[in-house]
């Protein structure tokens, strides 16, 4: 299965669908994930690789 996080585009909203954790996870399921740069940046997370 393919999974993406798109950046989150309306103004204030912070969530983000995946995080570099659960993105690993579904990795390690031989999912792929496809994360949009930037998508974590109001969340707090990175988008540093694991």
């Amino acid at each position: 299965m393919n999974v993406g996080a798109l950046k989150e585009q309306l103004e204030g909203e912070a969530r983000v669908a995946l995080t570099p954790d659960s993105a690993a996870a579904l990795q390690k399921l031989r999912h792929a994930c496809a994360i949009e740069a930037g998508a974590g940046e109001k969340a707090g997370s990175s988008c540093a690789r694991r």
